[in-house]
């Protein structure tokens, strides 16, 4: 999977009120069929760091809000710790809906939900990325091996920088990560902060 070419053009960036009015009650691919809610994102409009998943999973698609399941939990409680509120940052998933089953999106079901999530990080403009997971970082990034070869370093991209590290539901299935994620967390908080004084 090859990441999408940056919108480049000023009348192509939108506020995220616009984009979520844009993506309406989406029926662009066969997902629709099966979620509860779509999961869009949420957070600081003008955030300097935002935090992109995979896909929603059930929990999310329940409140349709990202990140409230007990992956969600473990994000909160070391943003907690790096004394960051939620609401300071931006968090969002690769797709939109819930694949059934919490299964990988599918090629038509990631091209679908593409541009919507290039146009928030567009209109955001966020300082940092972090990129929880293999897909979410395949999709900043382009083919990687895995995300244990990638994670932790940073990336200087067309979108900006970004850090691919594991996902929180990843740690909680291996708990003896969490120092990664949460070292990868820090550095990116520390950029965000740095750059933000700039």
């Amino acid at each position: 999977m090859r990441p999408l070419p940056l919108f480049d053009t000023p009348e192509k960036q939108k506020t995220l009120p616009l984009i979520r009015t844009e993506l309406g009650e989406c029926r662009r691919c066969k997902l629709c069929t099966t979620r509860k809610r779509i999961v869009f994102g949420h957070g600081n409009s003008e955030a300097k760091l935002m935090l992109i998943g995979e896909a929603p999973g059930e929990r999310e698609d329940e409140t349709g809000f990202p990140f409230v399941g007990k992956a969600g939990d473990l994000l909160t409680e070391i943003l907690i710790e790096k004394r960051v509120n939620r609401s300071e940052v931006y968090i969002t998933n690769c797709i939109k809906c819930r694949p059934p089953g919490n299964r990988q999106p599918e090629e038509d079901e990631v091209l679908a939900c593409r541009p919507f999530l290039e146009m928030q990080i567009l209109s955001i403009k966020p300082k940092i990325i972090v990129a929880f997971g293999k897909y979410a970082a395949q999709w900043l990034l382009g083919e990687i091996p895995s995300i244990m070869k990638v994670r932790g370093r940073i990336w200087r991209t067309s979108r900006g920088i970004v850090i691919p590290t594991y996902h929180p539901a990843h740690v909680l299935r291996n708990p003896h990560e969490i120092g990664k994620l949460r070292g990868d967390l820090d550095m990116a908080i520390q950029l965000a902060n740095r750059r933000a004084e700039v």
